[in-house]
């Protein structure tokens, strides 16, 4: 039954309740989106300083990746060294690796389509892992046959992939060495992504860079941190059209407005 007919039902004193009202009705409570949480400008700074001086390269490298790349823990996980190319500076992501009940660790394409991407690495990170690359393959020929073939950045003492959750551990080690709050590794994603907006990158290449398949969706998540370069668009179109009191047009054309 349509809720006019209820509503004509009531009105002819067919029945005397409408059960299908609100009064009657036990609505499920419907939670406010929460912002995610993210480090700020001051907290990125310490949470790198500190991040530069861990003596553990492994998890140095991968939190290095999160923090500069903005990728998912499961993107980092299925990272291989032919993902990336050392002279032009760039890396591919193109699988990601999960935990799936009773299986294991797997690996598969990317989230969408448009997460598979090929990004410029900062010089710093490039760096990095440059230096990562020649620990790696130390460990590799100490190892030897138990190392096995793969070509994965992070892999575990039996040459397995590692969990994507030990990624995440890491994470929780350097914060409590940084005495920040507690936040997840998708929190490096989101600082990354946020410092980019907030230093005016634009919103596009930010979409990019993330593996959102359209900007439009970066855009629903991160515009309330356009807010600083909004502020900034004003002052400029402050510059651009205010005359000083000097000047006789600026007279004028006051003037002509009243």
């Amino acid at each position: 039954m349509a809720l006019k007919d209820i509503a004509y039902a009531m009105q002819k004193k067919l029945i005397e309740h409408n059960y299908a009202s609100k009064d009657y009705l036990r609505l499920p409570k419907i939670d406010k989106k929460k912002r995610f949480s993210l480090l700020n400008d001051e907290q990125s700074k310490q949470f790198a300083k500190v991040l530069y001086a861990e003596k553990n390269i492994r998890i140095q490298t991968a939190l290095m990746i999160a923090l500069f790349m903005g990728l998912r823990r499961g993107e980092i996980a299925g990272l291989e060294f032919g993902d990336i190319d050392f002279i032009k500076g760039t890396m591919k992501i193109q699988r990601t690796s999960c935990t799936v009940e009773g299986k294991g660790i797997i690996t598969k394409d990317t989230k969408t389509t448009s997460s598979e991407r090929e990004l410029s690495i900062p010089a710093t990170l490039l760096k990095q892992l440059m230096e990562y690359k020649i620990w790696w393959d130390k460990r590799q020929n100490l190892f030897k046959e138990r190392w096995g073939d793969s070509d994965r950045l992070f892999i575990s003492p039996k040459g397995k992939p590692i969990y994507p959750n030990s990624i995440g551990q890491w994470l929780k080690k350097i914060l409590e060495k940084c005495g920040l709050p507690k936040v997840t590794l998708h929190s490096l994603r989101h600082t990354n992504l946020t410092m980019l907006l907030i230093n005016g990158t634009d919103i596009k290449t930010v979409a990019g860079r993330a593996g959102h398949s359209d900007a439009s969706v970066t855009l629903k998540n991160y515009a309330h941190f356009l807010a600083t370069p909004d502020k900034v668009a004003s002052q400029k179109l402050d510059e651009i059209f205010s005359v000083q009191e000097d000047d006789d047009f600026g007279y004028e054309l006051k003037e002509n407005f009243i």
